[in-house]
């Protein structure tokens, strides 16, 4: 963590499980190498109620409507003209595990294009979709604020989907947690 300045910061960032930190907290700059350390010994903190907690899980969990990754792209727009405002489609491996999204405006992007219906209709699926984040519910909050960079993650239980979690919720979560 970078810019650590205050105890209570470094008590924040300590609860998060970082290991290393950066900052006045520590140290100010310095031209004088005498006064620079080659490590600074921070206690090592873990702390295991920082895991998701089920139960606001279960409450926040938004389901989406899935295929599986031999879906046919016809299914798709058959999916997506049926579910009008539906911003995007989960993809599930044999496995349900999920796998990625195809996005309702990626799609639009084709339809909506010269010849873009004949170009879909020649792709595969995976050429379609993204990539997405997969957490399963035992993993440490923390751990999903490091690696958060869409709108959501998607959340398996036992390697099955189960939902996702917006990241507005996410960073509420993070808030009640940590304070």
């Amino acid at each position: 963590a970078q810019s650590v300045e205050t105890v209570e910061e470094f008590n924040i960032i300590k609860k998060m499980g970082c290991s290393m930190i950066q900052g006045y907290y520590l140290a100010y700059p310095t031209t004088d190498i005498n006064k620079i350390k080659k490590k600074y010994e921070i206690e090592s903190y873990i702390n295991k109620d920082f895991k998701i907690n089920h139960e606001i899980v279960e409450k926040n969990i938004e389901e989406n409507i899935f295929v599986y990754e031999t879906e046919s792209i016809e299914g798709i727009l058959k999916i997506l003209k049926k579910n009008k405002g539906l911003q995007f489609i989960t993809v599930l491996n044999t496995a349900e595990k999920p796998i990625g999204i195809i996005r309702e405006s990626e799609i639009k992007n084709y339809i909506l294009s010269p010849f873009g219906q004949e170009l879909l209709k020649k792709k595969e699926l995976k050429e379609l979709y993204q990539n997405i984040k997969v957490y399963d519910t035992n993993i440490e909050m923390s751990k999903i604020m490091d690696e958060l960079e869409d709108d959501f993650v998607f959340i398996t239980e036992n390697n099955k989907y189960k939902g996702f979690l917006r990241k507005e919720i996410i960073l509420e979560l993070m808030k009640e947690i940590y304070a």
